[in-house]
């Protein structure tokens, strides 16, 4: 017989050794000094052998070391609380623009929102996987469709605009016609923003405001004129 000894194996073997593992039908944690992810009971429903990584990051963006809870393919089927220390320390006045950040399927981070409860940044997710914090200054995005500057728009009939958030997303907009309050409608899929003319407005010139705030109060605002 041949035997073999562990210098003929070209690898090491390595014990499968989670930091934690996660139970179905159970409350659980999992803590260290930067991060707390909370587990509600029944949010489980398998056995998940937990694995943790602190990863630090070189970009900018990032107020925090990127923390690795979880494979992003592991399945929770409600929000737990994920809690995260900066590690930059924010001016008071900056607090309400950081959002905790997850990295979805296409490597982009996302907004997953959040408050500050005392040195963490306390948000609810519904995921496993990377998440850090971040902060949201950036002013909505809004851009003109099929209006100009002084455009007639009576045949049009309507004006489009798209509207769009770089991180925490679109909470409201507000659009006035002469300074005055008027509907529109907003398709999320399309990120399109109409608003239908009403064929009794006035000959001459008219004026067009868009206002858009998002989840972190950024706000852009948006008036052109037009003829009808």
């Amino acid at each position: 017989s041949i035997k073999k000894h562990q210098g003929d194996y070209p690898f090491k073997y390595k014990p499968f050794k989670p930091d934690a593992w996660f139970y179905p039908f159970r409350s659980q944690d999992f803590k260290t000094d930067d991060v707390h992810f909370i587990i509600p009971e029944k949010n489980i429903f398998d056995t998940i052998p937990f694995f943790y990584k602190k990863i630090a990051s070189a970009s900018g963006l990032f107020l925090s070391s990127i923390h690795q809870l979880g494979k992003i393919t592991d399945m929770m089927f409600d929000f737990s609380t994920l809690k995260i220390k900066p590690e930059v320390k924010l001016p008071k006045a900056l607090e309400d623009k950081a959002v905790v950040v997850w990295k979805n399927e296409n490597d982009t981070w996302v907004s997953k929102g959040g408050k500050f409860e005392a040195n963490y940044l306390v948000a609810k997710v519904r995921e496993f996987g990377e998440f850090s914090v971040q902060l949201d200054t950036t002013p909505p995005r809004i851009s003109p469709v099929n209006i100009t500057p002084g455009k007639y728009m009576r045949s049009a009939g309507k004006i489009i605009f798209t509207i769009g958030d770089n991180l925490s997303g679109v909470q409201d907009f507000d659009t006035y016609l002469d300074n005055k309050w008027v509907l529109s409608e907003y398709d999320a899929k399309t990120a399109r923003l109409v608003h239908f003319l009403e064929k009794s407005l006035p000959r001459g010139q008219h004026q067009f405001k868009v206002v858009v705030t998002d989840e972190r109060n950024n706000q852009s605002t948006y008036t052109v004129s037009f003829s009808m």
